[in-house]
């Protein structure tokens, strides 16, 4: 089944079903942008410039720091004339769309259904500790407080304090790999469970939360305490 099909039928009743897209445009503004959107269509056609490189020279967008690119996005999160060509349009399509905003140059990077946290058993993080190959391969983080660590936990974890978010937050984000295998974990699920959707929304891919916390692992294992 070839895209273009797709789009005219399958691809707009499955964004219509939660689907998000990832998109990047090239805004022009002035009495101009029509002309000047023009032009740069028409390099960008031939081959003459990249799309990124364009974004960077010509937006009047602060994505033009990102080449243009606007990240992922649900239905409604831009304005309507944006909106109706980004899950309408076949991925790749460049389209001249025209907004409150001025004459934009948009294009479609790609589609998919929203991320969402994976809800993991303390069973599977017993595994995974227990293999030293699979520790390799994860990301393990504690939100919880210092206090609440020193009274018990998990040594392979990395602390990172919920309530210390400002103080680590630049480091984190520099050093972590999004595409990793990332688990959190707190003392029952909740306050892991608000960085783990914080982690999604930030573009990471694969983000588990530990179900009922160090306190359900430790009623799986003796060895830790209960507090």
């Amino acid at each position: 089944m070839t895209r273009n099909f797709r789009s005219s039928v399958v691809a707009a009743a499955e964004r219509a079903q939660g689907m998000e897209v990832t998109a990047s445009h090239i805004l022009f503004v002035g009495d101009d942008a029509d002309d000047q959107a023009a032009k740069v269509l028409e390099k960008i056609k031939g081959d003459v410039v990249s799309f990124e490189d364009a974004a960077s020279e010509h937006s009047q967008c602060p994505s033009r720091a990102n080449g243009g690119s606007l990240g992922w996005f649900g239905r409604g999160m831009m304005v309507p004339e944006f909106d109706k060509v980004s899950f309408e349009a076949d991925i790749g399509a460049i389209e001249t769309v025209k907004t409150q905003f001025g004459t934009h140059l948009l294009r479609v990077d790609g589609e998919r259904m929203p991320p969402t946290v994976a809800q993991m058993q303390v069973s599977e993080l017993k595994e995974i500790l227990d293999n030293p190959a699979m520790l390799e391969e994860v990301e393990l983080i504690d939100v919880r407080e210092e206090d609440e660590v020193k009274l018990a936990s998990l040594p392979q974890f990395s602390v990172y304090s919920l309530s210390k978010a400002q103080e680590w937050g630049e480091e984190f984000f520099k050093t972590k790999d999004p595409k990793k295998k990332t688990v959190v974990m707190c003392h029952h699920g909740q306050r892991s469970m608000s960085l783990a959707m914080f982690l999604l929304e930030r573009g990471w891919e694969d983000v588990n939360n530990v179900v009922g916390g160090i306190d359900a692992y430790a009623s799986m294992d003796n060895s830790v305490p209960k507090y």
